[in-house]
């Protein structure tokens, strides 16, 4: 076993393939998605797997959850397979060297405070969860402190330790959620910035993006410049074509796209995202691209508009994928080319395999890219056309 793995290796379930060298790591996964279509009797060639150009500390958001040890409470994360334990976070090699001073500050202030961790099972508690993103690029950091109602949260004091910490990146906006419901995720039930600004930005390539409390941004930005750059290459954009974004989220593959065509048209279910969209738009100057807010099943049939209008289509769905229904959509926009990007090889293959069986579409390439080494899980891109 190699000597470079985190404290944490073997209680955390989340790196499980720290102890494998990386390129090895690699040659893995590789094997993995030929294999899964081969299964699914795809005879694609499989570009070798892009590694990602940070193997240690790429990821830009972390969820961590409070926890009783000892009776005291502890920040950190789940052990695998037992939710209803945890452990105090001392590091994290997948996120951020300054992990082990903001976590301690964390847990310094709930013990001095007198909070309670919330149990999940009994509905009881004040600390839920402490969600963390950092921008790469900048010397910027959020922090979102997530509680539920049954205790008061002295957000002063928070808002003091955090700022005083010496950290390289700085707290820039500091949150307070609270979640009274009985999911374990995330609920946004009452949420305010009780420090700083309301979000932080990220720089990829030539590009700026405005993150929020609830934005989908990929975690790893290391990796999205050649990720950007295929997805281009196969979509094969001319100035004088127009690109039809489904999933768009805040804007990522659209304005990206939108400086090598004539127009891209993004189309985003939630409208906190469509927003985050627009704003991104022109914080980068872009102006030849539009957000539409809705539904991918009934924007498409519903206008009628983009049937034949866009020669390119670029799809980044959720990681369950595409109804049977959205697929039968997006074929009869009827582009001169498909590009289908997914974190979930399995949905990916089953989605191409209904994009074929409902069209005269077929696959002619297929990409990967290690979004998330000492994982298992990679990102995958086919390009699809007539």
């Amino acid at each position: 076993m190699s000597d470079n793995v985190c404290r944490h290796f073997g209680t955390c379930g989340g790196c499980s393939a720290q102890d494998v060298p990386y390129g090895e790591q690699l040659v893995r996964k590789q094997q993995a998605i030929e294999t899964l279509m081969k299964q699914h009797h795809f005879d694609t060639a499989l570009e070798a797997v892009c590694p990602s150009p940070q193997v240690w500390y790429y990821r830009n958001k972390m969820e961590f959850a409070f926890f009783e040890e000892n009776g005291s409470v502890v920040c950190g994360l789940h052990k695998p397979g037992r939710h209803y334990e945890g452990f105090s976070l001392k590091e994290c090699r997948i996120f951020s060297e300054e992990v082990p001073l903001l976590i301690a500050a964390v847990e310094e202030e709930a013990r001095q405070k007198r909070y309670t961790a919330y149990d999940k099972y009994a509905f009881k508690g004040f600390l839920r969860h402490l969600v963390v993103r950092e921008s790469k690029a900048l010397p910027q950091r959020m922090i979102n402190i997530v509680t539920t109602s049954q205790e008061t949260f002295d957000e002063g004091s928070f808002v003091q330790r955090l700022t005083s910490l010496p950290l390289r990146k700085k707290a820039v906006s500091i949150l307070h959620t609270i979640n009274d419901s009985v999911s374990d995720a995330v609920v946004v039930q009452r949420q305010k910035v009780i420090f700083g600004e309301d979000g932080i930005e990220e720089q990829v390539g030539n590009l700026c993006f405005r993150i929020f409390p609830q934005s989908f941004f990929q975690v790893n930005p290391a990796a999205l410049p050649q990720w950007y750059e295929t997805i281009r290459e196969y979509a094969g954009l001319t100035p004088s074509q127009k690109l039809l974004d489904l999933y768009s989220g805040i804007g990522g593959i659209g304005l990206c796209m939108a400086r090598h065509c004539d127009f891209v048209w993004g189309i985003e279910l939630l409208d906190d995202l469509v927003k985050n969209a627009c704003l991104n738009a022109a914080l980068n100057s872009i102006k030849n691209i539009s957000f539409v807010r809705g539904d991918v099943r009934t924007v498409l049939p519903e206008s009628g508009f983009f049937k034949g209008a866009a020669q390119a289509m670029t799809v980044n769905p959720p990681r369950s994928g595409l109804s049977k229904k959205v697929i039968k959509r997006m074929c009869e926009v009827n582009p001169a080319t498909m590009v289908y990007s997914s974190c979930n090889p399995a949905s990916f293959l089953q989605d191409i395999k209904g994009i074929m069986e409902q069209s005269c579409y077929r696959l002619a390439s297929v990409a990967a890219f290690d979004f998330f080494p000492h994982t298992p899980h990679m990102e995958v891109v086919g390009l699809l056309r007539k």
